[in-house]
């Protein structure tokens, strides 16, 4: 039978390709989605087609070794020969994932050739396709879900791997023939496996994510037990999105509340006695939620959306009522949502401060406030002292809580990451005695166990924090680190109020790395989504839940209270309409129908008095005698007579009554009151119109109503009632635009650029604020031909607004489009005289077209107009535009003087960051430093981070970089860059940059440590692996962001740019390289002359030629370009120590001046003359031999002396220069062992040494 129609082989063939596939995902840069199973599908059938042969495996291996070579050499020569960029930019990538492709080669052309040859192997084959495929998914960021966008997709994935490998066990061939027996006793040691797997993932995730959440299928939920953890971690991943006004954002979102109490597993979830279970799931449908009436409540709203949490899972405010779960739209980002009604208390101590004890039986059950004051003996032991010297014997309920509460969030206590771990294994203690540091959770549980102690009944509450500063639209971001404890206080009458004893005071040397501002991760896109897709929302049928029957009873007059709100206005108008029929209608049927002969006669005389009123234009206060004699009608004169006699004569007949009616009868016929009559059904018909419009409300009235929701900043009223107002009126463009202007102001780009294109479609096209704001949107989502495009709609409708033709020069400058915006800008001025706007945007155009003179003259001319019209703030921003000139032509000393003078106009961090980056040209670390740290403390971008992450990283402190690395990596949103003239690809460019030579510093250093066991050498070799990948990823992340931007501009048809950054691309490959090199140096020294020292020194290192170097160090700039010289020298003594040869000790000395770090980045040797100073001989050759492994080179007469000095109790290192000035000194106790602490003395040195100073 063939190999390929074996059952056993097609399910092995799915579970590599499932396997092949996950890198693809991890590195969605480097690899398209299909290109590893390829290699895999290529591999695998490539076996089969050699393994007829009589090779054994190991030459199989070779074969499949050299087959790879071959490929890269080939490609490597089709790259060098023809100069096509189109087959550069392929040999780029085919580089890139070179290494990891020919692993999966090699490895799935082994084990091809093992599973048909290997019977062995075929059994065991599955579990080491087991441990891979855990391992690949073990590295997902902070334990969260980041390779798939669904749970649900990755359980699928997760169950095509079990089937396939399931599948290969059964099939399998092997001399029993018994599959089943194989899968069944294996099956245990796959349980075995998940089961540690698991349970290790689990443990490690709970301290990596706040020690309070812990992950469930790679999403999170809160952990039953909270304990104490003497460390934990910040994970900054978003949970869930959480839509309540803004009014509220100060209530705690709470998960569950833990009342169980053990001193081993801390506090529990668990049953309360006397107390119903509480809700900690999402109903199915709508469900309302028993509850006990408490005072100080107040209804709140919460819609959540849950993104990487148990959709399961209930968060809500205080107590929830009802709940109302929702079913998604297609295709959601979102795991699920619901919204929950809450009575959520209004905190206000003054009403709570006469609070008394709670009552056994009238307040709680006996068995109830009997658990929530539980507390065991060792801990009452220690608190109780404590509580006691705290609380005075007069203070009562409410004050005991407060003086409490206050002694931990405002005493001596600090907010920390890292407790500590106590020496007596009682951690509560140690932080409240000891460390008196600790995260939420220690001062959670120390105000709850102190409250207990005094009888007052309390439990721990978990959930999150809302940050107010956060919200876009009362839209909040939830994330993990916003996981918070906190204690919750029973009070009578008022129910379970929340009490956070956490201090906001953080620990002495820590930084805590909160991300919860807008900006960060995917929450704008998710918003965007909400927006998109809120009317799809559909609510799950109400469920009759008779939890408790005055809820429902409850509930049921609630609903009959909103209907009556409701149609009490319609009921109103209802009842005026049918009033004076009603009246009237009665009045006829007494006439006709009543035996009262007296009444009979007085209604026909006021009917007939009202109908004689109505159509003789006679005043209603007439009296009929009156009426009778303005009228001079007989009738009206008899009928007065028969009213007199109703009113005073002792009876009345039958005769008058009837005499009374033909009176009315006759009046009635000759009084017609044609006119009342059509104004009364005018008037009916208009009420009637009024009841219609009431219906179903004006557009006008619904535009009015969102206009002052908006004022009010009442968001969600005003965004559905705009939402409304679409659904009813499709047609009317005002609901979209509005709409989309608040997006806008809100800076929700997507979901403003949607609504705007929707009001364009319904017929706005004549409407200029609606292209302005089209413009603003595509260009601040970095869509600048469209954003170019729409500009030029809205000038050609407000051809006067000067700012605007300002904003097209900018936006010709971001597309490249500069002979376009040169021409219009010079007709605007002719036309509109000067501008200081028009004259930068023309400076910027000028600039981009490397047109010194006319870019100085401009920018000048708008510095002048600036400054005789004393606009500061715009001098300033004009002077640091022409400083990017003066530096763009190596103009320096220029460039500076204009920061100084930008700054003087107004403190702005881009002068600041000008500033910045010229000092780091010449090597000033702590003015650069500086420079960035004021830049960062005005600016809203990630420009100041990234440049004090550059400059920390190029004086030597690569851990210190890290948090600002960081905040740059999760910050997502790219809407700064339109204000800047770099491009998203570009600033990517330059974050990776920075990251590789953080890890290539990070990666040397760690190959120079000097280890003295085999522990520290296994940590060691895993370290450099680690920091290896990292580089390789990085390195590879450069090179492709620097692609596209050459790309970019390629397509603009920016000839010197792209050029010089396809040059960046490919500097790794001088034959590449070169070409790029030559063409860019053409035109940029033909331009600016002063270019030519910078491409000398790019020229040498491409030549790898000595002498080139040194012309080109001579070249530069000894003050400006201070760090070309570092990088010249570098590469200079870089290539003299790889061939051996001889290297001035001045160039040492300068490097070692200007830039140490450099030796750590180039992997440099250092030569130094070695003294040391006692110790046996013994000591003597192994400090020697460690001082070598660590990038030292010993010679006699060098300019640096290392110093060693060693005594019994003490070593003490020292590196100085020739005039015996200190370079690095360290010192450390001695202690059992003197390779253990000479190494780590000369660990230090290597990490001191290679630093510049910063000052403090």
């Amino acid at each position: 039978m063939r190999i390929s129609s074996n059952p056993s082989f097609f399910f092995r063939l799915v579970a590599f390709i499932l396997i092949s596939s996950i890198p693809t995902r991890y590195l969605p840069e480097f690899f398209s989605w299909y290109f590893l199973p390829l290699v895999v599908i290529l591999s695998v059938f490539s076996a089969v087609a050699v393994i007829k042969s009589e090779l054994r495996i190991p030459a199989l291996f070779i074969l499949s070794v050299c087959f790879c070579a071959l490929v890269y050499a080939l490609a490597t020569i089709i790259a060098y020969v023809i100069p096509i960029t189109r087959i550069h930019t392929i040999y780029l990538h085919f580089v890139l994932v070179f290494f990891i492709s020919s692993i999966f080669f090699i490895l799935s052309f082994i084990t091809t050739a093992a599973f048909i040859r290997k019977t062995r192997w075929c059994n065991l084959e599955p579990m080491v396709l087991i441990i891979i495929f855990c391992l690949f998914f073990w590295p997902q960021d902070n334990f969260s879900l980041i390779l798939f966008s669904h749970p649900v997709r990755a359980g699928l994935f997760v169950l095509a791997f079990v089937v396939s490998i399931t599948g290969s066990l059964l099939f399998t061939r092997n001399q029993n023939n018994k599959p089943f027996a194989t899968f069944i006793l294996l099956c245990p040691l796959y349980i075995l496996a998940g089961i540690v797997f698991l349970g290790t993932y689990n443990t490690l995730s709970i301290s990596s994510t706040g020690g309070l959440l812990q992950p469930t299928l790679f999403r999170f939920d809160f952990s039953p037990f909270l304990t104490l953890q003497d460390e934990i971690k910040l994970n900054d991943k978003l949970v869930c999105i959480v839509n309540t006004p803004n009014e509220h954002s100060e209530n705690l979102l709470r998960r569950v509340y833990l009342s169980g109490w053990n001193s081993e597993q801390g506090f529990f979830q668990t049953s309360v006695p006397g107390e119903k279970d509480q809700i900690t799931t999402v109903p199915k449908t709508t469900t309302n939620l028993s509850f006990i009436p408490r005072l100080l409540r107040k209804e709140v709203s919460q819609k959540v959306f849950i993104v990487n949490f148990d959709p399961k899972s209930l968060i809500a405010m205080d107590y929830p009522v009802q709940v109302t779960p929702y079913s998604m739209w297609q295709n959601s980002s979102f795991n699920g949502a619901y919204q929950v009604l809450s009575q959520a208390a209004g905190f206000i101590p003054f009403e709570l401060y006469d609070s008394p004890f709670p009552q056994t039986g009238k307040d709680l059950p006996a068995d109830t406030l009997s658990f929530y004051t539980q507390i065991d003996k060792t801990t009452k032991t220690f608190l109780d002292p404590l509580v006691k010297n705290l609380i005075p014997p007069s203070s009562n309920y409410y004050e005991t809580i407060m003086t409490l509460n206050n002694f931990l969030h405002n005493g001596d206590y600090r907010y920390s990451l890292k407790p500590g771990v106590s020496k007596s294994g009682n951690q509560l203690e140690h932080f409240l005695f000891s460390s008196k540091k600790g995260y939420c959770t220690y001062f959670a549980f120390s105000l709850c166990l102190m409250l207990r102690t005094r009888g007052i009944p309390a439990r721990v509450a978990v959930g999150f924090f809302l940050d107010e500063k956060s919200a876009k639209l009362d839209y909040y971001p939830v994330r993990a680190n916003m996981a918070h404890a906190w204690v919750e206080v029973f009070f009578p009458n008022y129910g379970w109020i929340s009490f956070d004893p956490t201090t906001n005071v953080i620990a002495e040397g820590e930084t805590i790395p909160f991300s919860n501002t807008a900006e960060g991760d995917e929450f704008i896109s998710l918003l965007n989504e909400i927006f998109e897709n809120k009317e799809s929302l559909t609510k799950e049928l109400v469920s009759t839940n008779n939890m408790h029957e005055s809820t429902n009873m409850s509930f049921i007059f609630h609903q009959i209270f909103n209907l009556f709100v409701r149609i009490i206005p319609c009921l109103f108008i209802l009842i005026l309409l049918l009033t004076i029929p009603f009246l009237r209608i009665r009045e006829r049927i007494l006439i006709s129908r009543s035996s009262n002969y007296r009444l009979v006669i007085l209604l026909c005389a006021k009917v007939s008095k009202r109908r004689i009123s109505y159509t003789k234009h006679i005043s209603r206060s007439y009296r009929l005698s009156q009426v009778a004699e303005k009228t001079k009608n007989p009738d009206v004169n008899a009928l007065y007579i028969l009213e007199q006699k109703a009113r005073f004569a002792p009876f009345c007949t039958n005769l008058d009554a009837s005499n009374a009616r033909n009176l009315e009868k006759q009046i009635r016929r000759t009084q017609r009151p044609r006119i009342i009559n059509k104004n009364l059904f005018c008037i009916f018909f208009l009420c009637s119109i009024s009841f219609l419009v009431k219906a179903q409300e004006t557009p006008q009235n619904l535009l009015s109503k969102a206009e002052t929701a908006i004022n009010v900043e009442n968001w969600e009223i005003a965004i559905s009632t705009l939402s409304k107002g679409k659904a009813l009126y499709p047609q009317d463009p005002r609901f979209p635009f509005t709409l989309g202007k608040i997006f806008q102001k809100e800076k929700i780009y997507v979901s403003a650029k949607r609504e705007f294109h929707s009001a364009l479609s319904l017929g706005m096209d004549k409407d200029a604020e609606l292209y302005e704001n089209l413009a603003s949107c595509h260009g601040f989502l970095n869509e600048n031909e469209s954003a170019l495009n729409y500009q030029r709609k809205y000038l050609n409708l407000a051809p006067d607004d000067l700012f605007g033709w300002s904003i097209f020069g900018w936006l010709c400058y971001k597309t490249n489009n500069l002979h376009e915006g040169i021409e219009t800008l010079h007709s605007i001025l002719a036309r509109y005289g000067p501008d200081g706007n028009l004259y930068v945007g023309l400076g910027n155009l000028y600039t981009a077209g490397y047109e010194y003179d006319n870019a100085k003259k401009y920018y000048t001319f708008a510095i002048s107009i600036a400054r005789e019209s004393k606009q500061n703030l715009l001098g300033s921003i004009y002077l640091y535009n022409r400083s990017i000139l003066e530096e763009t032509f190596y103009n320096f000393d220029d460039a500076y003087k204009d920061t100084v003078s930008s700054l003087n106009a107004a403190s702005r961090s881009s002068g600041f960051l000008m500033q910045g980056e010229l000092e780091l040209r010449r090597l000033e670390f702590q003015t650069a430093f500086s420079r960035y740290q004021k830049a960062y403390s005005l600016d809203s971008t990630p420009l100041a981070s990234l440049g004090l992450a550059d400059t920390l990283i190029q004086a030597g402190y690569v851990e210190e970089a890290e948090p600002y690395l960081d905040a740059i990596v999760k910050r997502k949103d790219m809407s700064w860059i339109a204000n800047y003239g770099t491009t998203p690809d570009q600033f990517l460019a330059d974050r990776n940059r920075i990251q590789r030579d953080r890890y290539t510093i990070l990666k040397n250093r760690e190959s120079r440590k000097v280890i003295h066991k085999l522990s520290t050498a296994l940590v060691r070799t895993a370290t450099i692996i680690s920091y290896t990948a990292h580089l390789w990823y990085y390195n590879g992340l450069f090179r492709i962001y620097n692609k596209r931007v050459a790309q970019y501009y390629e397509k603009g048809g920016e000839t010197l740019q792209y050029n010089a950054f396809y040059y960046r691309t490919f500097n790794n490959w001088p034959i590449i390289g070169r070409t790029y090199l030559s063409r860019a140096k053409e035109i940029e020294v033909s331009a600016i002359p002063q270019a030519e020292a910078a491409y000398l020194y790019e020229k040498a290192r491409m030549n790898r030629d000595p002498e080139a170097y040194r012309d080109a160090i001579r070249s530069l700039n000894p003050e400006w370009e201070r760090n070309f010289i570092a990088k010249a020298l570098s590469s200079y003594i870089f290539l003299l120590q790889k061939d051996n040869l001889r290297i001035e000790p001045e160039a040492i000395q300068t490097l070692l001046q200007l830039q140490p770090a450099s030796f750590l980045l180039y992997n440099l040797s250092l030569p130094v003359s070695l003294d040391i100073q006692g110790g046996s001989r013994k000591e003597n050759r192994y400090i020697r031999r460690s001082i070598k492994k660590a990038g030292f080179y010993i010679v006699k007469n060098s300019a640096y002396i290392v110093t060693i000095k060693i005594s019994e109790d003490s070593l003490t290192g020292q590196c100085t220069n020739l005039h015996n000035e200190p370079v690095c000194t360290q010192f450390i106790h001695r202690g059992d062992s003197l390779k253990a602490d000479s190494s780590k003395l000369i660990n230090n040195m290597v990490d001191h040494i290679y630093r510049s100073p910063l000052g403090s």
